[in-house]
């Protein structure tokens, strides 16, 4: 099977338990997971990497970004990679390799000293942070710190600020490893946004063919029509995006300069067509939108998320200009051809 077909399969089996485990969504914040993360450990989709045993395995990339995928299109965002396959990879090779209690989750220490919410901290046992410095990059493990009063997400999910009850013991990791992560997340979340686009081009479609005014259905209304049509637009662009980023994933080289080029390129694109698509869709559907008893809400909130995952527009910027200057000839062909 191609790095594609076992993504789409684990999406599929990701989206039928998250589907069984009948959330019940009766607030914004994210319901109680137990049961779907039990559901999730029994088929094998939350500790992928760790039970494999090879964090650069094609197929353990392919199970973890298809379970995000397939949650996602359950209106769920949980960081499954952030707890499994970033912390391991990011530790292998070093004095921290295998050390890592489970439930060990990753985050970048501008998070923790700059006191922001840290989503899913909460859900964390441990936390492996790291940072950049003028020769690489730096990890240390935390295992002794306090949390915050729970904070919610935009999209419903939990976060807390994290305070460290001691100085972190930084040791030396991959700067290659470093940037494979950043690589990966920016290609999951592409593909998660275009999931949960969908989701809403596909619901909004719905009301609009089902809910009728003046005898006839709104989505007959010409107004209305432009709303979908550019929603829909802006969502294949961003699926398109995605399809390339994935398919640059599966190369056993792993993400080239060229690549990097169109991964970064496509979450610069993603942010003004999420602003599209969660506006419009608003727009077309009303009030209702809004309300809890209509899941709207929950994946527009959830995509608005997911961009926030993609990094700063600010920093992709800066990312793509290093790439665009770069020497590498690679980068130049693909803006030449």
């Amino acid at each position: 099977m191609t790095f594609t077909d076992d993504l789409d399969q684990v999406r599929d089996l990701a989206a039928a338990i998250a589907d069984d485990a009948s959330l019940a969504h009766t607030c914004v914040e994210t319901p109680d997971l137990t049961g779907l993360l039990t559901a999730l450990t029994e088929a094998g989709l939350t500790d992928i990497a760790c039970e494999s045993g090879d964090a650069q395995s094609l197929e353990v990339l392919a199970a973890t970004i298809g379970t995000q995928v397939g949650l996602a299109r359950a209106g769920i965002v949980y960081p499954n990679a952030d707890f499994d396959l970033y912390p391991i990879r990011l530790t292998s090779g070093t004095e921290l390799d295998g050390t890592l209690p489970a439930r060990t989750l990753l985050v970048p220490w501008t998070a923790i000293d700059g006191a922001e919410p840290v989503p899913w901290a909460t859900h964390a046992a441990a936390i492996l942070t790291h940072r950049s410095t003028s020769t690489g990059v730096e990890i240390a493990l935390i295992s002794d710190f306090q949390l915050s009063a729970p904070i919610v997400s935009i999209d419903g999910s939990p976060a807390a600020r994290v305070t460290t009850a001691s100085v972190p013991n930084w040791v030396a990791a991959s700067l290659e490893d470093h940037d494979w992560i950043t690589g990966v997340r920016q290609a999951s979340a592409l593909a998660v946004a275009a999931v949960q686009l969908s989701e809403i081009v596909e619901m909004t479609v719905r009301y609009a063919t089902e809910r009728t005014q003046f005898g006839r259905p709104v989505g007959r209304f010409q107004a209305v029509q432009k709303l979908i049509a550019d929603c829909a637009a802006q969502s294949e662009m961003v699926a398109s995006a995605a399809a390339n980023a994935l398919h640059h994933l599966s190369s056993d080289h792993g993400p080239t300069p060229a690549a990097r080029l169109e991964i970064v390129s496509g979450c610069l694109a993603s942010f003004d067509a999420i602003e599209v698509v969660v506006r419009n869709s608003h727009q077309a559907l009303g009030a209702i939108g809004t309300t809890l008893e209509h899941s709207l809400q929950r994946y527009t909130r959830g995509v608005l998320q997911t961009r926030r995952q993609m990094d700063a527009p600010e920093e992709l910027l800066d990312a793509l200009s290093d790439l665009v200057s770069s020497d590498e000839e690679s980068v130049w062909e693909m803006i030449a051809s």
